[in-house]
């Protein structure tokens, strides 16, 4: 998790808006990282009703796991990691890059 703590804090010193998501992926049995960065402003809290009507006009067959409540809640972040970014101060930069990790 401190990584991608990390990431986060070093994107947000180039980036105007910054969101980071860690959804579960029932795919991988998981939760997964990612971040989104820009220089204009969005929404991580998409009106429910707006992502359904989108998803009936947008795609055939139906989903199974997501509609604009479930949207809505993988793209919450969990406090723990909410606080950790806060008082995150470590930046990434070309001097100081991230160790190498051993798994």
């Amino acid at each position: 998790m401190y990584l991608h703590v990390r990431v986060v804090k070093t994107l947000q010193s180039v980036f105007s808006y910054v969101s980071s998501f860690i959804p579960y992926s029932t795919s991988y049995g998981c939760p997964l990282g990612f971040i989104i960065c820009s220089e204009k402003e969005f929404s991580s809290t998409p009106n429910p009703e707006k992502v359904d009507r989108l998803l009936a006009e947008k795609t055939t067959g139906g989903f199974k796991l997501m509609d604009g409540i479930s949207l809505l809640g993988m793209l919450q972040l969990p406090f723990n990691i909410r606080q950790a970014i806060a008082t995150e101060t470590q930046i990434y930069t070309l001097k100081a890059p991230p160790e190498s990790i051993h798994i």
